[in-house]
């Protein structure tokens, strides 16, 4: 009896505990980082760039034709939590699609060596021939100092000319907490 009035007491306390943190005592972490008190709550990230672009590989001069198109994006921008950056990206368009289709991988760099590190998938359209639109999602993927470990993600859109091997656009969504530097 004295056992059974033990660990009701124990849950009593495990209830009263959550409520006064407001979660079910049975609650799992669904793996979100705003889910960690460590990590703290996602917060909100926007970026503009510019960049210039280099087509590496042009699939239509390939004989035969290859299906992708591999470009190199390089520019610089402002971003939420980061001021000014660089950011190197890698790109690859699926040119036989219809709509293209464009999977990146890019690198920004804040000011002070800080890296933010992301991968995008996205589609493009073409309504000329040196003009493309496109826009897609992204995914934080980590970093270095104050960005490592970053979680989160949005989507981007932006335009590209191609006659002048320039590009520009836009990312909206969500970080993680920066860490603070040590």
């Amino acid at each position: 009896m004295k056992y059974v009035s033990l660990l009701a007491s124990l849950v009593l306390m495990m209830v009263v505990a959550a409520g006064c943190l407001n979660e079910s005592p049975l609650a799992t972490s669904t793996g979100n980082s705003s889910d960690d008190p460590i990590r703290g709550h996602m917060l909100p990230f926007h970026a503009t760039e510019t960049n210039t672009i280099e087509i590496v590989c042009n699939p239509f001069e390939c004989d035969p034709p290859i299906p992708v198109s591999v470009a190199i994006f390089e520019g610089g921008g402002q971003a939420t939590y980061l001021g000014n950056y660089t950011i190197f990206t890698d790109s690859q368009v699926f040119v036989f699609e219809d709509p293209l289709v464009q999977i990146t991988q890019s690198v920004i760099t804040a000011a002070n060596g800080d890296e933010l590190w992301w991968d995008g998938d996205g589609t493009a359209t073409q309504p000329t021939p040196t003009t493309v639109i496109f826009s897609g999602t992204f995914t934080f993927t980590g970093g270095t100092g104050r960005f490592e470990n970053a979680t989160g993600g949005g989507t981007f859109a932006g335009t590209a000319d191609l006659a002048a091997a320039t590009g520009q656009y836009v990312m909206d969504g969500e970080i993680s907490r920066p860490t603070p530097p040590s």
